[in-house]
C-alpha cells in the first residue's frame, strides 16, 4: 500500500454519527446528576463489561526490569517504525526489556509486524465493533505482567539512540518518568513522514529543523514509565470513563501527580519525535462530557474515595479480561 493509501485508511476508523460505535448504554445527561466520579465510574464500568469478552487476553508468563506497552489501533507503518527505534534503544543496554503491543480493533492485523521482532509480545482485544480504548489496552499491559516497571509509549513516537538508558535509570530511582524532555515533542511533518516512511534516516530529516515543528509544553501522554505499585495505586488508567482520544492521558497524569511528582528527561535533554498522522478530532460523540470529568476531578475536595474506586475496577475489569 501506498503510504498516501495508508494514511487515507487510517484517517478515521468511526464516524461520529455512526451511533452502532459508542459503547455507552448510559444517557449523557448522567454527567449533570453524579459529580461523584465514584459512583459515576462503578456505573460506567458496566460499559467496559458489556464491550469485552470474559477471560479473553492471556497472561504473559515472562517477567523483565523494564515493560513496555503499546495501544495500538490501523496504524500499523507508525508501528513498525515506532518498534525498530526501541529495539535499536535497547540494543546495547543490560537491563531486561519486554514490549507488548496491545491492539483494540474489529480485525487483527498488528500481530504480522510483532511477530518481526524478539521479545515483542502481541495481545488482540475485540473491540466488538466499538471505539477505541487507549485506557484498556494500558491497563492489560500493566495485568498480564509482573514485570516490576511498566512503561506506556504511543505508536508513533520515535526514540532517540540513548531513550531506554535515560529512561529506565531514572525511573529505579524517582518511580515515575516521562520518557521526554521539558513535556514535549517534535512533530515530524507529513512530507517528512512520508520520506521517513520510505526509508530516509531520521537523523537526515532531523537535520533541518524545517521538517519539524517542537510542541508545546505541557504534554501529559505519549510515553510514561512508572512502578508497578504506583501504577496500582492509583488504580492505572480510567478505561470505564474514557473512550477514543480525550483528557484520559491528563487525568492519569493528575492521578499520579496527587501521590508522586512525575519526572522528565531533561538532563541529558532527550527528543522524542511525533510521526505525521491524520487527526482524529471529532471521534469522540462525548469529548465535551469527558472534559467535564477532567475538570471535576482537578477540583475535588478529597482524592481517598475515587483512588479506592479506581483501584477496585482497575481490578475486577482485569480479572474479568486477563486469564
Amino acid at each position: 500500500m501506498k503510504i498516501e493509501e495508508y494514511f487515507e485508511c487510517i484517517s478515521r476508523t468511526k464516524k461520529i454519527g455512526d451511533e452502532n460505535a459508542w459503547p455507552y448504554i448510559l444517557d449523557p445527561s448522567i454527567y449533570k446528576n453524579y459529580r461523584n466520579l465514584s459512583l459515576l465510574s462503578r456505573l460506567r464500568k458496566i460499559e467496559v463489561l458489556n464491550t469485552y469478552k470474559p477471560s479473553s487476553v492471556e497472561k504473559i508468563i515472562d517477567e523483565f526490569d523494564l515493560f513496555t506497552v503499546i495501544p495500538f489501533r490501523n496504524r500499523y507503518y507508525h508501528l513498525e517504525k515506532t518498534i525498530e527505534s526501541l529495539l535499536n534503544s535497547h540494543k546495547d543496554e543490560k537491563f531486561s526489556l519486554g514490549i507488548l503491543v496491545v491492539e483494540n480493533s474489529e480485525i487483527s492485523i498488528a500481530s504480522s509486524i510483532t511477530s518481526k521482532f524478539k521479545n515483542v509480545y502481541y495481545r488482540w482485544l475485540d473491540s466488538g465493533n466499538k471505539l477505541f480504548n487507549k485506557c484498556i489496552c494500558h491497563n492489560i499491559g500493566g495485568g498480564i505482567t509482573r514485570s516490576k516497571f511498566l512503561h506506556f509509549h504511543d505508536c508513533d513516537l520515535i526514540v532517540p539512540s540513548d531513550f531506554y538508558k535515560e529512561l529506565y535509570n531514572k525511573v529505579i530511582v524517582s518511580c515515575v518518568v516521562q520518557g521526554f524532555a521539558l513535556r514535549r515533542v517534535n512533530y515530524i511533518d507529513r512530507s517528512s513522514s512520508i520520506k521517513f516512511f520510505e526509508g530516509v534516516l531520521l537523523e537526515k530529516i532531523i537535520n533541518n529543523s524545517k521538517n519539524y515543528i517542537t510542541g508545546k509544553k505541557g504534554a501529559s501522554g505519549g510515553s510514561i514509565a512508572i512502578s508497578r505499585s504506583l501504577f496500582n495505586q492509583v488504580g492505572g488508567f480510567d478505561s470505564q470513563l474514557f473512550w477514543e482520544f480525550g483528557p484520559e492521558d491528563c487525568f492519569f497524569w493528575a492521578k499520579v501527580e496527587k501521590i508522586k511528582p512525575i519526572v522528565g528527561l531533561n538532563n541529558p535533554s532527550v527528543e522524542l519525535y511525533h510521526i505525521w498522522h491524520p487527526l482524529n478530532y471529532g471521534s469522540n460523540p462525548f469529548e465535551v462530557f469527558d472534559n467535564k470529568i477532567y475538570e471535576i476531578f482537578l477540583n475535588m475536595d478529597s482524592y481517598d474515595e475515587y483512588f479506592e474506586a479506581a483501584r477496585s475496577i482497575y481490578k475486577e475489569i482485569n480479572a474479568y479480561i486477563i486469564r
